[in-house]
């Protein structure tokens, strides 16, 4: 399974609950959706694709490479900091604090297509646009901001909402779009029936609870 970087979390989670209630493995493959799209574009064998947008997945429609997309949750963008006093300005006015500034590279990532509407939405884009950093993934961006590479960084809430993440802090940021998921089953799938189970399960009241713990807003 494919799946984007800001599902680390919950869905290694999810995976287990499925294992423990069905007996089946679940290979996860995490990175960005646009790097996951070229992959499977390449021929990569996986079974499923869990982007984190919803404009992938019809895409492969378009390819005939996919089956119909699902939306199966809405993403949410925040700040996060290690730096309490950096939280503690708010939203914008920590960004004038910051001097590197982490955001996914937005033409892989569809939370740094995000946190590009709400660093302009900010009023402050012509004042921050020479600090921001592109990461490859919304995982290296949390990273970057964690081990102090960038003194903050624009993520989805699961990723603030992680273990890791909680050793930080982070603010909301109203004007940031949700971030809509949707995923497909590939159609040379080896195991298509094991695929379209997990994704049954993943829009089971059981796996949206998880996804919920993560912050996510649930399906539309």
């Amino acid at each position: 399974m494919a799946a984007a970087a800001n599902l680390l979390y919950p869905m290694q989670e999810i995976a287990q609950a499925f294992r423990a209630k069905t007996g089946e493995e679940v290979s996860l493959v995490f990175n960005s959706s646009g790097k996951l799209l070229s992959l499977i574009e390449q021929g990569a064998p996986f079974d499923l694709f869990f982007s984190a947008d919803t404009r992938r997945p019809q895409y492969l429609v378009r390819k005939g490479v996919c089956l119909s997309p699902v939306t199966y949750t809405r993403g949410v963008l925040v700040l996060w900091s290690r730096y309490q006093d950096i939280c503690a300005l708010g939203w914008p006015k920590a960004l004038l604090k910051v001097n590197r500034l982490a955001i996914a590279d937005p033409k892989l990532a569809p939370y740094g297509e995000a946190a590009m509407v709400a660093l302009k939405n900010s009023g402050l884009w012509e004042s921050i646009s020479s600090k921001v950093v592109k990461a490859f993934n919304i995982s290296q961006t949390f990273q970057w901001a964690e081990s102090g590479n960038a003194e903050a960084g624009l993520v989805s809430l699961s990723l603030a909402l992680s273990p890791p993440g909680r050793k930080g802090c982070y603010l909301r940021i109203e004007t940031a779009p949700l971030v809509e998921q949707a995923a497909c089953v590939l159609k040379k799938s080896k195991q298509p029936q094991q695929a379209e189970a997990f994704l049954r399960f993943v829009l089971s009241p059981e796996a949206q609870a998880i996804l919920a713990r993560y912050g996510y807003a649930g399906r539309p």
